[in-house]
């Protein structure tokens, strides 16, 4: 492949053979997607209890992309909330609420006020429950992607 000075690639272009070994391409520049989930240690068949589970340390650059949670069965009085932390505080715009009208395994999504993780940075996923008659199974998912270092 020669170099250029602008353009556009066409996507599948580039192919591993494509980049020389030890090219010292920027860090910024490959990333890497991870999913992390809980499920709050509890089977999906048990119902929800206040909790908060650590999910993730930032080892180095990180953008949190994306929260969905759900819940297996959402019982028929039920209404809790799903909270993403890091190092202790939201990074939502507001809490993430289901209840038994949202029905069973259907995702609900949170929006990331704060995306940006530095090196050090604690994830955490918090679950509060103010009832959940009948609930069960409840389930949360990030996405992040982490630039290598």
């Amino acid at each position: 492949m020669g170099q250029t000075t602008a353009g556009t690639l066409l996507a599948g272009s580039v192919v591993d053979s494509d980049i020389a070994e030890g090219a010292n391409i920027a860090n910024t520049k490959v990333r890497h997607q991870e999913i992390v989930h809980s499920d709050f240690i509890r089977k999906s068949s048990e119902a929800p209890v206040a909790t908060r589970v650590p999910v993730f340390v930032a080892r180095g650059l990180a953008t949190l992309r994306d929260f969905a949670v759900l819940l297996i069965d959402t019982g028929t009085a039920t209404n809790v909330n799903f909270d993403l932390l890091v190092n202790g505080a939201s990074v939502l715009t507001g809490l993430v609420n289901v209840v038994h009208g949202t029905g069973d395994r259907v995702p609900v999504t949170g929006t990331i006020a704060t995306a940006t993780l530095s090196v050090g940075d604690v994830v955490e996923l918090d679950l509060a429950v103010t009832s959940a008659t009948g609930a069960t199974g409840p389930f949360a998912q990030l996405v992040i992607d982490r630039y290598y270092v």
